[in-house]
């Protein structure tokens, strides 16, 4: 269960090569940090809503963080590809 001040924002946050697809756990408002949670490749089934990316950011957001999670470039709503940019 999350936190009563667990509100979640659905965002997307641009970039050089698209937007980049997010969730935004609301942590308290004393917080004096905040988590930023990225999740393993998209290769190996990584995603935001990868089961250990959701239960570290449950985890955090229970101390009051607030956590960003967000898919990497090509994955679910995220723009772009994995490969753009890379060098050949």
């Amino acid at each position: 269960m999350l936190a009563a001040n667990a509100q979640i924002t659905s965002l997307f946050l641009d970039g050089p090569a698209g937007r980049l697809e997010a969730l935004l756990n609301a942590g308290s408002p004393q917080a004096s940090h905040a988590a930023l949670v990225c999740h393993p490749h998209p290769s190996y089934g990584g995603t935001l809503h990868n089961k250990v990316v959701f239960h570290t950011m449950k985890a955090l957001n229970r101390f009051g963080l607030p956590v960003l999670r967000f898919n990497f470039r090509g994955t679910g709503l995220s723009q772009a590809s994995m490969t753009m940019g890379l060098a050949k």
